[in-house]
């Protein structure tokens, strides 16, 4: 008996567009969650913030608590996190 390993996702590393760079926005973050769904990522933060990387990784972030963000959850068949 012998594991298989199955290679599902290409691993490619997320950078700025028209750039080298890093995406620097994405090594800033100090990440404590995710979810995803809708065709986007969502991250939060210890900072309380919560940020949101469509497909085209493009950005939007908001100040959603004071403190830490500890939970994420992308609700499947509405627009509501």
């Amino acid at each position: 008996f012998q594991w298989r390993r199955f290679q599902f996702f290409d691993k490619e590393v997320v950078r700025e567009e028209g750039s080298t760079q890093l995406h620097p926005e994405l090594q800033k973050l100090e990440v404590t969650c995710c979810s995803s769904g809708r065709g986007q990522v969502v991250f939060g933060d210890k900072i309380g913030q919560v940020t949101l990387m469509d497909r085209n990784f493009k950005l939007q972030t908001f100040q959603a608590y004071e403190d830490c963000v500890t939970h994420l959850q992308q609700l499947k068949q509405s627009n509501v996190l």
